[in-house]
């Protein structure tokens, strides 16, 4: 019994582990399966890399292979989509080049949902890299709708891919100047990004680059208190902005804030920074950036030219630059007659220039007192009419511009209304540099007279005098 029973077990188990190996099946047939997936896996992949070839050249056909690929994968290996996110992926694209709105929608449409069924990562990926390529092929009339269907389709699903192509579309607005669904768009970012308190929570999002949209917006439409509010908000941040596109907006604003304060010195910082930043971006702004920093530096006094940058070197012939880099070296080194040169072949010029709207008053002002300082430099009394005549403009705006300069204390005296003339205080440092070289005068006038007489003596003595002569 014993026996038999050992068998019994022994038997059974045999038959359960033959029932797990598939006993009872064809070996043939299986591997036959395996051969088959394999084939199918093989074709589908054969049908991306002729697809991919194709692309730039031969569109419609590129499309087929893609579509094909779909439908393999979709009769074949159902409930999986591995492919047939990476052909959509391409058709859409595709669909985009051929100007097909339609048909691009729709395709960005499957391609959403199988956004779905991927890891985060490569959705987020995927989808940047499909509207970077539409931007490049389809109007922005076109691309604002496709943005306004991600961003419904994404709302509830992705957030940060949501946030991400909320902030492109962000870009379209404050491009095309909609400001209205700019700032709406703006806030709802905002708020996504805030944690239960109220205040951003970087697990959430970096609010950075949506905030300095908002200031580039609010600095178009001139709403400066707005624009202030936003900037404080953005330097309260405690996170770094390493996009140097970023960075070049927001030190952007901030230079305009503190331009329209006559905060000169906080506004050069901005300003460099900004130049940097979009220079390093290649961006067309750079130059906006230097023309602003070379005035300005001349507005503040600044000694530091910005033309020694070696960022700003790529603009010394720009016809823009030029005039004002020479402008610069000219203030710089005291060539008041080149000065004055440039401001009469230029200075019309430079006037209306609209990039230097509303500095370009203060900057004619300070080049015009520089040019005063370094003329009065050697009088200790002048006429404001030969100032004026000198300069080239009105007694009574030499006179502006001399008070401006002696409340400044740039200068140290006084106008005589009654003469019409400046005099000119000299500083303790001219007092007694004046002392020494009377002092040094009366010593040399004392040597000679000595030496005079030294030599009347000697010559009336014939025999020191031969003496003297040998």
């Amino acid at each position: 019994v014993s026996t038999q029973s050992t068998w019994d077990y022994k038997d059974t188990k045999d038959i359960e582990m033959t029932e797990e190996e598939g006993w009872g099946s064809d070996p043939d047939e299986a591997q036959a399966q395996n051969n088959v997936e394999l084939d199918i896996d093989t074709q589908i992949e054969n049908m991306i890399v002729e697809g991919e070839a194709c692309m730039d050249t031969k569109i419609d056909e590129a499309i087929s292979f893609f579509q094909t690929a779909c439908e393999l994968e979709n009769t074949q290996k159902q409930g999986e989509y591995k492919y047939q996110f990476q052909a959509v992926k391409h058709m859409t694209v595709l669909y985009g080049k051929k100007g097909d709105d339609k048909t691009t929608l729709s395709k960005l449409g499957h391609l959403l949902k199988l956004c779905k069924k991927v890891a985060p990562n490569e959705a987020r990926d995927t989808l940047n890299y499909v509207l970077d390529q539409l931007t490049k092929s389809l109007p922005p009339a076109a691309m604002e709708g496709i943005y306004e269907e991600v961003v419904k389709s994404l709302k509830s699903d992705n957030e940060k891919l949501w946030q991400t192509v909320c902030i492109r579309l962000c870009r379209i607005f404050l491009d095309k100047k909609k400001y209205k669904p700019l700032d709406d768009l703006a806030e709802q970012l905002k708020a996504s990004m805030r944690g239960p308190s109220g205040a951003y929570d970087e697990m959430k999002g970096n609010p950075f680059e949506i905030l300095a949209l908002q200031m580039q917006m609010l600095a178009e439409i001139k709403e400066v208190k707005k624009l202030k509010i936003l900037h404080n908000e953005a330097m309260d941040l405690s996170g770094v902005v390493t996009d140097a596109r970023v960075n070049a907006m927001l030190k952007e604003c901030g230079a305009l804030i503190y331009l329209g304060e006559k905060n000169w010195e906080k506004a050069q910082v901005d300003l460099l920074e900004s130049f940097k930043s979009y220079q390093q971006l290649a961006n067309s702004k750079a130059k906006l950036m230097l023309k602003l920093l070379l005035v300005i530096s001349m507005v503040s006094g600044s000694e530091i030219n910005p033309m020694t940058l070696a960022e700003a070197k790529v603009y010394q012939d720009d016809p823009e630059i030029g005039p004002l880099a020479n402008l610069r070296a000219a203030y710089e080194d005291n060539k008041i007659s080149q000065l004055k040169n440039i401001m009469h072949t230029k200075g019309k010029k430079l006037a209306e220039d609209k990039e230097l709207g509303e500095y370009s008053a203060d900057f004619f002002k300070a080049i015009k007192q520089k040019i005063l300082m370094e003329k009065i430099s050697s009088y200790t009394n002048v006429s404001l009419s030969f100032l004026a005549k000198d300069l080239g403009v009105s007694e009574s705006e030499v006179k502006a511009l001399l008070v401006e300069l002696i409340l400044d204390q740039k200068i140290e005296g006084k106008i005589d209304e009654s003469k019409a003339t400046l005099e000119v205080k000299q500083s303790e440092k001219d007092v007694l540099e004046t002392k020494r070289y009377v002092a040094l005068e009366r010593m040399a006038n004392t040597m000679a007279t000595m030496y005079t007489g030294i030599i009347d003596s000697v010559c009336t003595q014939p025999q020191i005098c031969i003496k003297l002569h040998n």
